[in-house]
């Protein structure tokens, strides 16, 4: 879909056509594997990283473009061209397209608007992850919160990482009991009930990673990968 209207034509040089063989290259060192052609993946490269990776790689690389115009070259050649492109719109439609996907796939992903792929809360606790951090304690409460809701979403945490975001949550939790730490009014407004439920979350994301298979499984709810190639956006070059 978004190859065939060339959306990737303008940073990419991507087509329905075809490719060039500079972004072959360039996404062969960026990705650590040969991403293109897209629709024919050999089998031990299909996993859920190289399929992250590779989503960032073309919302990097994502535009809309304008209308299309005549054009005439400096040596009087003329041509068909796109008047512009729209940057910050392809990676909007982009993303929204993505994340259709993403946010049902496993445990909940998300593109974000930063071009990062991070984990989504479980649980029904989603809105604890994207919860405003009220300004309080930036050394004992603010930054320490931030920085385990960080580690959370990173799609590449190790469990000993998830255990360390644990035992920070931990210890903002007991500081904010201390007497005089904090007071009622914020007491009521956001703390405890903030970080007790944001322990749960970690601690049921590091349950969850405990039991996951060592074997790839790319796939939802039974989809096998050439439903998720009907699913997703058309990138195939």
């Amino acid at each position: 879909m978004f190859r065939d209207k060339d959306y990737f034509k303008e940073k990419a040089g991507i087509t329905q056509a075809g490719y060039l063989d500079a972004v072959k290259h360039e996404a062969a060192v960026a990705l650590n594997f040969q991403p293109f052609p897209i629709a024919k993946w050999p089998q031990e490269d299909i996993t859920d990283d190289h399929i992250f990776d590779m989503l960032e790689f073309l919302y990097d690389r994502v535009s809309k473009p304008g209308e299309m115009v005549n054009k005439t070259s400096e040596t009087g050649w003329n041509f068909s061209d796109y008047d512009s492109y729209d940057s910050e719109m392809g990676q909007k439609e982009f993303r929204e397209k993505a994340n259709a996907f993403l946010s049902e796939y496993k445990t909940g992903f998300e593109l974000t608007k930063e071009g990062t792929v991070l984990a989504m809360g479980v649980d029904g606790l989603e809105h604890i992850v994207d919860a405003e951090i009220i300004p309080y304690d930036e050394r004992n409460v603010d930054s320490k919160v931030r920085n385990a809701i960080a580690k959370w979403r990173n799609r590449n945490l190790s469990l000993s990482e998830k255990k360390e975001a644990i035992r920070e949550l931990a210890d903002v939790f007991e500081w904010l009991k201390r007497p005089r730490a904090l007071p009622q009014y914020w007491m009521g407004r956001m703390n405890r009930r903030f970080l007790t439920s944001l322990i749960t979350l970690v601690y049921v994301t590091t349950i969850q990673n405990r039991k996951r298979t060592t074997t790839p499984q790319f796939g939802i709810h039974g989809f096998s990968i050439s439903t998720w190639r009907h699913t997703m956006p058309s990138f195939d070059c």
